[in-house]
């Protein structure tokens, strides 16, 4: 069974002692993405998410691809396509997996340890006690950038040389690229999970599970689709309990009216199909903070939900 890097971390008890709130300041009102780097030239980069997935030598600039009109076009998939960061190796390199944990590596353009090791050294060493009273230095050394089945033998991990931090509440779910797959037919696909960036100050790895073995993989700085996705998330969203309210719609449900107001929009008021109603009616209801809008919604969450509580279905 892979070993995950993180279960010291993300035990409860370590969870409440390493938070550091008064590290980062709340910035619920403009969100942000801290990112510190422990190489001073090497590292992953990491750029805006493209709503039109374009990549970052315009790959998929022309829209010749019969999946554009939708994927690249229609509201729903914008949205996803723009989801948090997409992230860039560090270095060109090619790999095969040949089973077994088995692995042939190059890296092109080497990862300099040395010059990162010596970074680190100059800054101020962590100081721990021992039982005895006495006090110690100890200071976190570089990583190897790339690594073959040491978290599982199929696994091949990528040292992203950062460290991410979020506003209080908020996650990085790390993820393959949203709706790229039509792009690529990868041997490989990459490891999800969900990173506590809001408390847990750690360097972060991406990992590629390697489906075939015996194929060229070739992983470079510049690649289209990018290697990961990053995706800031709410703790709510995973640590958290939902209701659900299941239920064959009645008249008394605002949904209905909701419903077919808007499908009047899109099929009839034209005598044909409206291709921007979902823009139109966003930029009338799409709700803000605070607003009237949302506090509407709100009673109308908590009317359905204690309705919930006597209706039967």
């Amino acid at each position: 069974m892979a070993k995950c890097p993180f279960s010291l971390f993300h035990s409860k008890k370590n969870r409440v002692e390493e938070v550091k709130p008064s590290v980062i300041q709340d910035h619920t009102e403009s969100p942000f993405l801290r990112v510190r780097r422990l190489h001073p030239t090497q590292g992953i980069k990491i750029v805006p998410a493209n709503s039109r997935l374009i990549g970052l030598d315009g790959q998929n600039e022309t829209e010749s691809e019969p999946r554009s009109t939708a994927v690249r076009r229609c509201g729903p998939y914008v949205h996803a396509n723009s989801l948090g960061w997409w992230i860039f190796p560090a270095t060109d390199l090619d790999a095969t997996y040949h089973g077994d944990g088995k692995w042939t590596i190059h890296e092109y353009n080497k990862y300099d340890e040395q010059q990162q090791e010596e970074y680190l050294s100059k800054l101020p060493p962590y100081e721990y006690k021992t039982e005895d009273g006495k006090t110690h230095d100890f200071v976190m050394t570089g990583r190897s950038y790339v690594d073959g089945g040491n978290a599982d033998k199929n696994i091949l991990q990528i040292w992203t040389g950062v460290i991410l931090r979020t506003p209080p509440g908020w996650g990085l779910l790390i993820r393959s690229p949203v709706n790229a797959e039509e792009d690529y037919d990868r041997p490989w696909s990459i490891q999800e999970g969900v990173i506590e960036s809001d408390w847990m100050d750690y360097d972060i790895w991406t990992n590629l599970v390697f489906k075939r073995t015996n194929e060229l993989v070739q992983l470079r700085q510049r690649m289209w689709p990018p290697l990961a996705q990053i995706v800031p998330v709410r703790r709510e969203a995973y640590d958290g309990k939902w209701d659900i309210d299941d239920q064959l719609i009645t008249a008394d449900d605002p949904e209905w009216a909701s419903w077919q107001d808007y499908n009047f929009k899109k099929w009839e008021r034209m005598n044909e199909k409206d291709g921007k109603t979902y823009y139109k009616e966003r930029a009338i209801q799409k709700p803000q903070p605070d607003s009237p809008r949302i506090e509407s919604l709100r009673e109308k969450y908590v009317s359905s939900k204690n309705e919930h509580q006597i209706r039967k279905p």
